[in-house]
């Protein structure tokens, strides 16, 4: 991971701007909110932006034309809380357990409507506990979704790279999940 201090209010609405015209296209309300314009943590960017964008388009998705999502930040002490909720599709409470598993999909309904891969909501939570944090689900069928993100707030020393082998194996093993290991 290569963690900077950095103002993740800026990295979420700047994901959450980029991705209006995606939003508008489908005729939905993409709302960002903060409660305070700066919120300093070690994180690393590149992947914060990645779980960030895979929630919004995921959101984009599931949402009916006319829908609405609803991006926000705040802090609670040392953590800080991202939330994107949407009222769309929503998830079956029997799935929620399962919807990190790597390649599970909903239902093949949803993926003929949606192509995916089924690994991007396991990447995300990988990338939330990278960072320390954790990452919830409320949901109800036909009446939307919301995933909150808790991350833990911390400084770094100024340009820190850390780089873990514990990060990397994890990185790897997820990356190449789909590649077939077994001797013929």
């Amino acid at each position: 991971m290569n963690l900077e201090n950095i103002n993740i209010v800026e990295v979420v609405e700047d994901i959450v701007l980029a991705s209006v015209d995606y939003a508008t296209y489908k005729n939905i309300d993409l709302v960002f909110d903060t409660e305070e314009e700066e919120i300093i943590t070690a994180i690393d960017k590149d992947k914060i932006e990645r779980a960030i964008l895979n929630l919004l388009s995921n959101a984009i998705k599931f949402t009916h034309k006319g829908g609405s999502i609803y991006v926000y930040i705040k802090r609670e002490k040392d953590k800080v809380f991202i939330s994107v909720e949407d009222n769309g599709m929503g998830i079956p409470k029997d799935k929620i357990n399962e919807i990190f598993n790597r390649f599970y999909q909903v239902s093949d309904t949803l993926k003929k409507h949606e192509e995916g891969s089924g690994i991007g909501l396991c990447i995300v939570e990988e990338i939330v506990d990278l960072h320390g944090g954790k990452i919830n689900v409320y949901s109800e069928v036909n009446k939307g979704s919301k995933f909150e993100i808790i991350l833990p707030i911390y400084m770094v020393e100024e340009n820190f790279k850390n780089l873990q082998i514990k990060d990397i194996q994890q990185i790897v093993k997820l990356e190449m999940s789909d590649v077939d290991t077994k001797e013929n």
